[in-house]
This record gives structure tokens, C-alpha cells and sequence, in this order.
């Protein structure tokens, strides 16, 4: 017999999100647009990563783009009572289970391509390495709980040229705290692999798993590979310990699981394939357990729609209010 599913339409969506929010949020009618309606064309800008002159051309019913932007500045916060309004409702919505027992908290760094003429100067865009033509992005980074396929954010927050990713950290296992949620573990992407992140999760006693990034010589290098990049050419799985260094010459000591399995053919590739992943304050045993346990957080079936509104919707507003001219 197959297996009954329910099927949501984007307009479902998009009302749960206005009726979950806006009691938070407390955005008020302005410019003759009632609330709901710019709450709606903010999550479907966010949703798309859109200009607002875009989206209201999509969305039938919705007043012209200048209408709604002058709704949306006049009605909308300041940015730290924005933020603290929908962290109240991301936590308003997490289920009781969740502060029972310790649970395994993933944090994830997301980076949007920025193109501005002010992007050199702009405090709210960040630098990293290139990715989509530009080596600028605003960037925001969120903290999560999977359970049951479900994904729950329980804390977030922006990403500038001004915050270090070990403050980003920090923030976001306060937040964790604050909201009642136990660490067991946390889960970070390689965004977060540096010397000033592991050593401030260990200086906070808070166990961590990571994937590690390659650094040093490269196996092309006439010398051959060095750093980080030697557990990349590992043709075994095994464990081991490596201790990195940053420009400051501080020190870091991490474990080593390095994960191998045969490529058979995967987008043309043949031959072995490793890995690696740094940890601490953990005690695997099996390579498949660290392998598992970190796909985790990006193998979600079912997502908690909810969430993505919520940071869409803070990231679109840093966006916004360096900008004042709506264009398409």
C-alpha cells in the first residue's frame, strides 16, 4: 500500500508563517498596507533572495513596490529588538522534548553573495573566500536542533566583518542556553574550522565535531603534501591527533577520524576517497558513527519551514537598511 502524504501549498505556508510571527514581530498597519500583507511579501522576498520590486510584481494583490517599502521602514524596529523578536518566536514554537535531555546542536555559517559598490566599506558584509563572482557576502549564522527529521533553529544572529567566528559561537551557544536547551555535542560546518573556535570550545568545555579543512602543500606540491592535506591522501580509515596553528603562532590540538570509502565512479571519479574530521571531547568508535553523525544536519527530511522565514526575514532586513532605494 503506498504510503498517505500531506502536501502543503505555499499560501499555507506563507499564512502559518504571518500568523506565527506577527504576534512576536507586532508590525503594525502603515501607508494604508496592513501588516499581514507586508509580512507576506517580506517572507516571499527572503524565500526567493528577491527584491521587493520583484516580488510584488509576482504576488497578485499586493500594492505597488514603493508602497510597500515605505510600509516596511516605517513599521519595522530597530535591528536589536527585530532580532530579539524573532528569536521569541522561533523559541515560542520549540516543542517541550527539546529541554528534556542534552541535545546535539549543529551551527551553520550562511553566506549570500553581495555585489554593492559599498562593499568594502559596508560594516554589515563580510569578506571570505570567493564563492559566485565577489568575495563579499552578508552572512548569518543559526544554531539548530535535528530530532525525528525536523529541523528547529533555537538561535541566530549576523555575521560581520566586525565579529570573529569564535564570537559568532559564543552568541549562539548563549542563545542555545538561554532557551533552556542542554549541549551535548555541537556540530559545525567548515566554515567554523580555526584555531580561535576549537580553542574557545575547549576552553568552554563544550564538545565538538567538525570537518576538517586541507590546509599546507597541496599533493601537486614537488615536495608533496604537508598540513592538514596529508589526511586527504589516506587511502585507510583510521584515527590520529593533529595540532593546528594560526598566524598568531596559537596552538590547537584536535582527533583525527579519517573516514575512506571507494568514489565508483562518482561524477567521473575513481579510486579512494577520505574524510576527515576533527573532533574533541568525544569518544567515538566507529568511523561510520562520525560519518552518520555529521551528514546529519544537512540530511533533513522534513524542515521546520518556520525557521527559514524567521532568518530569511533577518537577513533581508540587514539588507534593507543599508538600502534605501528599492530597486529591481
Amino acid at each position: 500500500m503506498r504510503k498517505s502524504t500531506s502536501t502543503l501549498t505555499p499560501a499555507q505556508v506563507y499564512r502559518y508563517a504571518v500568523q506565527a510571527f506577527q504576534p512576536h514581530l507586532k508590525l503594525s498597519h502603515a501607508k494604508g498596507v496592513v501588516a499581514e500583507t507586508i509580512l507576506t511579501v517580506l517572507f516571499a522576498a527572503a524565500a526567493r533572495i528577491s527584491s521587493l520590486s520583484d516580488t510584488c510584481q509576482r504576488l497578485r494583490g499586493v500594492p505597488d513596490e514603493h508602497v510597500v517599502a515605505e510600509a516596511l521602514y516605517s513599521t519595522l524596529p530597530e535591528y536589536n529588538r527585530l532580532r530579539r523578536r524573532v528569536q521569541a518566536a522561533l523559541l515560542g514554537h520549540l516543542p517541550k522534548t527539546l529541554r528534556r535531555r542534552p541535545q546535539v546542536i549543529a551551527i551553520d555559517l550562511t553566506l549570500l553573495p553581495y555585489y554593492g559598490a559599498d562593499r568594502k566599506t559596508n560594516p554589515s558584509v563580510m569578506r571570505s573566500q570567493a564563492k559566485r563572482g565577489t568575495c563579499s557576502f552578508y552572512g548569518y549564522a543559526t544554531a539548530y536542533v535535528i530530532r525525528k527529521g525536523w529541523r528547529y533553529t533555537v538561535a541566530l544572529m549576523a555575521a560581520t566583518r566586525e565579529t570573529t567566528m569564535a564570537e559568532v559561537v559564543r552568541e549562539l551557544l548563549r542563545q542555545v542556553r538561554a532557551a533552556g536547551i542542554s549541549v551535548r555535542f555541537t556540530v559545525l560546518d567548515r566554515g567554523f574550522s580555526s584555531v580561535e573556535v576549537i580553542r574557545y570550545l575547549q576552553q568552554a568545555r563544550t564538545p565538538f565535531l567538525m570537518p576538517v579543512v586541507g590546509r599546507g602543500r597541496s599533493v601537486k606540491h614537488p615536495l608533496g603534501p604537508s598540513g592538514s592535506n596529508v589526511f586527504k591522501q589516506c587511502k585507510v580509515s583510521g584515527w590520529s591527533e593533529y595540532t593546528l596553528t594560526n598566524a598568531k603562532k596559537q596552538k590547537a590540538t584536535v582527533q583525527i577520524c579519517i573516514k575512506c570509502r571507494n568514489r565508483r565512479g562518482e561524477r567521473g571519479k575513481h579510486g579512494r576517497e577520505a574524510w576527515v574530521y576533527a573532533y574533541w571531547g568525544i569518544g567515538p568508535k566507529r568511523f561510520d558513527w562520525v560519518k552518520q553523525t555529521y551528514r546529519t544536519r544537512v540530511t533533513v527530511h522534513r524542515v521546520n519551514f518556520l525557521v527559514f522565514k524567521a532568518l530569511s526575514t533577518t537577513n533581508y532586513y540587514i539588507t534593507l537598511r543599508n538600502r534605501p532605494k528599492i530597486g529591481v
